[in-house]
This record gives structure tokens, C-alpha cells and sequence, in this order.
């Protein structure tokens, strides 16, 4: 191209570089062209234009690709443009949610039902929404009005249901057990039902569905189910057929995307997960299944960090005379605490007889240690951010998602994917492990430590004792 036939504003550029090269009689000229970070593409501004199916095409790549800054800058403009499509605004929503922007989210999604009150899942949308933000009472009549729409919307009945039992509402028991008629073996509604029973005054009842959710007929004092469930006197047959109802449960849900859209309600599901295959591994243990039980409870351990799980797998080695792993077991045991610290601290002491401290606990700095790996696919010299991963049948994560935190680690999410974490499958089924890892990045390099699972929604649940 001809100098004259460039913009006046870049002549004067050709020209310096053309004094340079003619300046030297040896050079080259290079240029290290990389794609922008998400962080970058976070902050630029956005430049896409078209018609609103062409911006909604570019947004459903974005949702698709989880780059929900960009999806929900297009569905912006997409809705300045089209404000009657409920699609649009059902998106954005979605969008906005992915991003922990409750405020927005709540706002698109009664745009939504406002445009579209018929919309398949208008308002199960809204309510979830409503109830991360705290505003139950609304959620619980956007789950009303789902159902006027949908009665058949399994969602908003179980959603529906539990709410009513948060707030003790005397219409809770009746929406239980329909809820629970609908999703056989959830166990969360079969915790929250046995709960109504009790308060009803139906023990026999109550202690039924927790014998069946738990192990035992009633929720210890202490709170610590898997003490509790990994009793020395379990019927085992009956415990694996139980566990396995709760497991295959789980992952009929993950089969059927009911935990896509609401991650809380996934992290609800990981604790019964592995309240299940405790269960299965301890009941095995006792048929003479050694090496079975071993998978599970390793695989429960690693997804709960309970005390008694490792408790009963240090148990194992001790048996198997494996006397340095039956040691490391009881440390972690004792340092996670729960209703058998002073067996494990008992036990420890007996394997260690002779040496100073036996016994002791070595602290939570351990158990911390135990779930955090280095990413040495990430230099940075700073930063702080959580990602919600999914594992998939493999210690390595198929999907890490950004969820908060400093911005610039959005970029990170493909280091902390080629990570490989603590974590274990015992079998093969549709089951999915979904954990929050915390980033944190020093001069020293970045980490990823697993956080413990979250107890927000079950902690209620195990207030059954106390009706």
C-alpha cells in the first residue's frame, strides 16, 4: 500500500518506521500479539452492535462460553431495544445471577414475568433469586405463583415446601410431603419433613426418615452426623439399600440439570453425598468388604473432612497394620474434631505409646493444607478470588467458574481447570463433586485451597432433636 493512500493520522507513523529500518544495517521487527485476558475484555467497553437477534445470538455464545460480563452487556442493549422479550430478559437474569449481582438479577427477572408471567420458569427464577438476597418471604410467594403456573414444577415445590418449614408455617407439613411424594429420596426434604413429624408430634414417623436419611433415629446433640451414622451396630444390608437411595438420587438430579441453575442448592447436596457413601464404605467394612470401604470412605473424607470418617478408615489400616497411614488418619481425625476427638485421641496415643505429644491435635492449619494445591500455570504476584468447580468422575475440574473476588483472576479460570485436587470418586455413576476453591495468589505463587463444605441450609435441618 502506497503511503499516500493511508489516513493522514498514520503517515507520519510509516515514515518514522521506515527512517528506523533504513537506519540499521541489521534488525527485525517483532510483535507479541496474545488474546486479552477476560479481565481486559471485562473492562473494555463493549463495541458489538447489531439487531437485537444478532446481539442475542453474540449473548447466548456468551452464556454458553460462561463469559456472563459480555452476555449481560449485550442482553443489556438487546432489551433497550426489544423490552416485551421475556427470553431477553430471562438471560439477562441469568446472567446477572452468574455474576452474584442478586440486585440486577431480581430486577431482569420480574422484567421477566412482568413481559411473560407464563414463561416455564418464570417465576422458579425469581424466587431462587429473591431467597439469596434474604427476601423470603417474596420468594415463597414467587414459588406460589410458579405453581399456580406450572403445578407439576418439582422445583418450586420442593423450594416451595422449604421455605414454608424455614419460616414455620403450619402449611409446611402438608407441602412435605407432597414435595416429598414428587422427589422420592431428596434427602434434604426428608430431613426437613421428619423435622415437621417431630414437631407434630410424630416421633415414630420422624424417626423413621431419619434412620433412612441418616442412620440413626435421631440427630445427635453434637450436630455430627457421620458419628452418628457410622455406629458399631448398623444393619448394614438396610444401611447400603438406604445410602444408595440417597446417592442415586443425587445423581438423578445432576442427570436431569436440576443443580445447574442453583449452585447453593448442589452444595446442599455434596454434605448428603458424602453422609452417602460414608455410609456405603462403613456398611461394607462390616460385611468383610474391606477394600470397597476403603474407596468410599476415602471418597467421603475428602469431600467431608469429618472427624469420624477418618476415624473409621484409620480403623481399617490399624486392622490391615498399616500403622503410619492408621496415624496420618487419627492426626486429621483429631484435628477435624467432632463427637470421636477423644477416641481419636485415644486411639493415637495407643499407636504412638511412648512418644511425647502423642495425641495431640496438630491444628486446622493442617486440614487447610490438606486441601490446597499449587497452580503453577498462574504468575501472579497478588490477587484473591473463589471459582466454583465441577468434577466430573476425575480429580481434575471439567468447569471452574469465577464467582468473586479481584477481577484481574478471571482470566485464571483455565490454570485452576488444569489443576489436580484432592478429590475422589469411589464408583461410576452420574454423581458430580462440586466444591468452592479460594485463589490466592502471593510473590511465592498462586494456590487453590477447597473450602469446606457449606452447612447454610442443612443447619436447620438437624434441629430436629429440639422439637
Amino acid at each position: 500500500m502506497k503511503v499516500s493512500k493511508l489516513p493522514v493520522s498514520r503517515r507520519n507513523d510509516v515514515e518514522s518506521l521506515r527512517n528506523v529500518a533504513r537506519s540499521y544495517t541489521e534488525q527485525s521487527v517483532t510483535c507479541d500479539a496474545r488474546p486479552a485476558s477476560k479481565s481486559a475484555v471485562a473492562a473494555a467497553p463493549l463495541a458489538i452492535t447489531g439487531t437485537p437477534q444478532e446481539l442475542r445470538k453474540a449473548a447466548a455464545k456468551a452464556l454458553q462460553q460462561r463469559d456472563f460480563n459480555t452476555a449481560a452487556a449485550l442482553l443489556k442493549q438487546v432489551v433497550e431495544k426489544q423490552p416485551d422479550s421475556s427470553e431477553a430478559w430471562d438471560d439477562l437474569g441469568r446472567a446477572y445471577a452468574a455474576l452474584n449481582n442478586h440486585t440486577e438479577a431480581i430486577a431482569a427477572y420480574r422484567k421477566q414475568v412482568e413481559v411473560n408471567p407464563f414463561h416455564k420458569r418464570a417465576y422458579d427464577d425469581l424466587a431462587f433469586e429473591l431467597e439469596r438476597a434474604g427476601k423470603l418471604d417474596d420468594a415463597l410467594a414467587a414459588y406460589s405463583k410458579q405453581l399456580e403456573n406450572v403445578p407439576v414444577d418439582d422445583t418450586a415445590r420442593k423450594g416451595h415446601a422449604l421455605l414454608l418449614a424455614q419460616l414455620g408455617r403450619k402449611e409446611a407439613l402438608p407441602e412435605l410431603e407432597n414435595a416429598a411424594s414428587s422427589t422420592p429420596d431428596d434427602a434434604e426434604i426428608e430431613l426437613a419433613l421428619a423435622r415437621a413429624y417431630a414437631g407434630a408430634g410424630n416421633k415414630d414417623k420422624s424417626a423413621s426418615i431419619l434412620t433412612s436419611v441418616i442412620g440413626s433415629a435421631a440427630p445427635p446433640a453434637n450436630g455430627d452426623l457421620f458419628a452418628a451414622a457410622l455406629g458399631e451396630n448398623i444393619n448394614p444390608d438396610e444401611t447400603l439399600r438406604n445410602a444408595k437411595k440417597i446417592v442415586d438420587a443425587i445423581g438423578e438430579q445432576f442427570d436431569s440439570g436440576a443443580y445447574d441453575q442453583n449452585s447453593s442448592e448442589a452444595a446442599t447436596a455434596m454434605y448428603f453425598l458424602a453422609l452417602g457413601w460414608a455410609r456405603i464404605g462403613w456398611a461394607k467394612e462390616v460385611k468383610g468388604e474391606r477394600l470397597e470401604a476403603m474407596r468410599y470412605l476415602d471418597s467421603a473424607w475428602k469431600l467431608s473432612q469429618s472427624g469420624a470418617v477418618a476415624n473409621r478408615l484409620a480403623r481399617i489400616y490399624e486392622k490391615g497394620a498399616d500403622t503410619a497411614r492408621a496415624t496420618q488418619l487419627l492426626q486429621w481425625a483429631v484435628a477435624a474434631g467432632g463427637a470421636d476427638v477423644e477416641d481419636s485421641k485415644a486411639r493415637l496415643a495407643k499407636l504412638n505409646a511412648g512418644h511425647k505429644g502423642a495425641g495431640s491435635a496438630p491444628g486446622p492449619v493442617l486440614l487447610e493444607q490438606l486441601s490446597t494445591v499449587k497452580l503453577p500455570g498462574l504468575s501472579r504476584k497478588s490477587g484473591r478470588a473463589d471459582f466454583l468447580l465441577v468434577f466430573d468422575g476425575s480429580d481434575k475440574p471439567e468447569r471452574a467458574e469465577f464467582q468473586e473476588g479481584d477481577a484481574e483472576l478471571i482470566s485464571a479460570e483455565q490454570a485452576v481447570m488444569d489443576a489436580t485436587y484432592p478429590v475422589a470418586f469411589p464408583d461410576y455413576s452420574s454423581v458430580k463433586i462440586v466444591r468452592t476453591a479460594s485463589v490466592s495468589c502471593s510473590a511465592s505463587g498462586c494456590t487453590a485451597t477447597l473450602k469446606p463444605l457449606d452447612l447454610t441450609r442443612i443447619s436447620p435441618l438437624l434441629q430436629v432433636a429440639a422439637n
